[in-house]
This record gives C-alpha cells, structure tokens and sequence, in this order.
C-alpha cells in the first residue's frame, strides 16, 4: 500500500518542523497541520492542496530544497510550494519595500496558492500573542496583501476581512495615534 500525498507531507513537514515552536510555545507542525485541514473544507480541495498546505513553509524556514521535495511530490504540489515561500529575503533592503514586492508578486500566484496563502494569515492572525507590536504590522501588510488574494476565493477572503479587523491595535500601536501636543 502507497503512502497518499498528503500523509506523506504531513510526516515531512513534521520532520522538517521537528523541534521549531511558535511564539506561543507549541509545536511549529500545528500550524501547518491546521492550514492543511482548513484546506480540506474547501469545497473542490485535492489531496494535493492540503500536501501543499502542510509543506508551505519547509522551503522557507527548514533546510528542505526544492529538489528533494521534486523527488517525493508532483509538480501540483511543489510547485504551490514554491509560490508560497518568499522570494524576497534580503534583510539589507528595508522590510516595507521587502513586503511590497512579495505583495506583488502573491497576486500573480495561482488561486490554490492565494487561498493557502489566506488560511496561513488567518491561522497566524489568530495565534499571534497579545499585546504584540509585530502583531499590529502584520495585521497592517494582511490588510494590504488581501485585495491581491482575494480573487481566488471571496468567501475565504471575507472571512480573513473579518479576523483582520476583529483584531484592536497592542497599546505600542495606539500611542502613535494620540497627540501629545497641548498648544
């Protein structure tokens, strides 16, 4: 008996994840894992979506190479990894110019990406600790990656518009907008 796509991602993705925590302390893996299992809701999903799904991080924050994910996935697979791993990594250049570019090129990705890509912003949105000042900037570049994202799924993209603006700025995010000048 074969191993399906998606049970072989998950077992890679755990190994690849294996002893990385989120900033709230859990296993790196949960994050992929729920990704993956909002993936499996969506109405026309494939195996190949949620595979996707739990590997859309190893290019980026694990030692995984595109050519060893080659030798175990289809191309359908591989290549939505590839689209969702950043392409723009130069801490040289200024993070909003950075994000920008990333912003640009997202909106040019497949609709199975950008509906990956919106299920991880909502799965990280919510999971993100409180206060957090990275939390406010990245609630700000969810709001301006959205439009871009949007076209692939209306019903996923009205459910991130909510989780973003469900979320009220940390107390750091508000004191830029109070004035302190008493003239």
């Amino acid at each position: 008996m074969t191993m399906s796509i998606m049970l072989m991602a998950a077992k890679i993705a755990r190994f690849c994840h294996d002893g990385q925590v989120r900033d709230n302390k859990r296993p790196y893996i949960t994050h992929p894992a729920r990704v993956a299992g909002q993936v499996l809701v969506i109405p026309d999903a494939t195996e190949e979506w949620a595979a996707a799904a739990y590997l859309h991080d190893v290019l980026e924050d694990t030692a995984m190479t595109v050519e060893c994910l080659r030798l175990k996935f289809p191309h359908s697979v591989v290549d939505v990894v590839v689209e969702l791993t950043n392409q723009f990594l130069d801490k040289a250049e200024k993070r909003e110019s950075r994000k920008a570019k990333e912003r640009e090129r997202l909106g040019r990705v497949s609709p199975v990406a950008k509906i990956i890509k919106m299920l991880d912003r909502e799965d990280n949105l919510l999971e993100m600790p409180t206060p957090c000042k990275f939390r406010d900037l990245y609630v700000e570049e969810s709001r301006l990656l959205l439009p871009l994202l949007a076209d692939a799924n209306e019903e996923l993209a009205a459910r991130l518009a909510v989780v973003i603006d469900s979320i009220p700025p940390s107390l750091a995010g508000n004191l830029r907008l109070i004035n302190f000048n008493t003239d």
